[in-house]
């Protein structure tokens, strides 16, 4: 069966402890935790080692991506991010997690298309190099189709990584999918999709929660179960009730059985 996780971009006022607790308690298991929110909310590896050990809870790492583009036409801020997504491999070799979510660059401008492949691809080789020195397994996120992002769809993630390909693995996002045909067409003809991001989306606004727009996500999550992979619930929320997290999962419960097992 497929395992259920939540972001904790949807907890980013909790305290590492109200996290690891709002997992166990609620059936999930695990969290996708986000090195950003690591770091500003001052956590710390220790911390983070000793709930592990106490909360039989998996941990996936979502790499530094805020202000960063590793494809940038500006060689400084290009170098800042691989170092930062360096930093991402680090952490996740620190917590012992079991996979680090990257995000793709961005074109700064709509020029030199494939200037943007290159200067990616090259971020992507120190990567892969830093990433196998640290035993650390790398997902790339195909990202929304923004007009900035370009790796939108497993054909353009193809042509990026090219013999790079099988040294990484691939995140798949709902919301970043325009319908549902694209999703599965991606599911069915991608190899080595690791995880599914799941939330919803209304029009151009994306990750909305679950049950609030374009999807009907009552219907979704059976068929998305068939692949046996992890669904991570994704969102933000700074409210220190977690009343986003809450309805999402207050949905799970009705259309997905996330209760610990008896």
């Amino acid at each position: 069966m497929s395992q259920m996780y939540f972001s904790s971009m949807l907890m980013w006022n909790a305290s590492l402890d109200q996290i690891f607790s709002m997992a166990y308690e609620n059936g999930f298991d695990g969290i996708e935790l986000w090195a950003e929110q690591f770091s500003a909310r001052g956590y710390s590896i220790d911390e983070y080692k000793k709930l592990s050990s106490l909360y039989p809870v998996k941990t996936f790492v979502h790499s530094y991506s805020k202000d960063l583009n590793l494809a940038a036409l500006n060689k400084g801020m290009l170098e800042a991010s691989i170092q930062e997504t360096k930093k991402g491999i680090d952490l996740t070799n620190a917590l012992g997690a079991y996979e680090l979510t990257v995000h793709p660059g961005q074109r700064s401008l709509p020029v030199d298309p494939e200037g943007y492949y290159q200067r990616l691809y090259y971020a992507l080789e120190q990567i892969c190099c830093y990433a196998k020195d640290k035993f650390v397994d790398v997902s790339l996120e195909i990202m929304e189709k923004d007009g900035k992002n370009f790796i939108v769809s497993p054909e353009e993630m193809i042509k990026l990584t090219g013999p790079l390909f099988d040294k990484f693995y691939y995140t798949l996002d709902v919301a970043h999918c325009n319908e549902e045909k694209e999703v599965f067409d991606a599911l069915n003809g991608m190899k080595r999709i690791s995880k599914i991001h799941i939330s919803n989306r209304i029009g151009n606004h994306l990750h909305t929660p679950l049950f609030k727009g374009d999807y009907s996500f009552h219907e979704l999550i059976p068929k998305l179960q068939c692949y046996n992979l992890p669904m991570v619930v994704e969102g933000f929320d700074a409210d220190t009730q977690f009343t986003l997290l809450s309805k999402n999962i207050e949905f799970l419960k009705k259309h997905w059985r996330i209760e610990n097992e008896a």
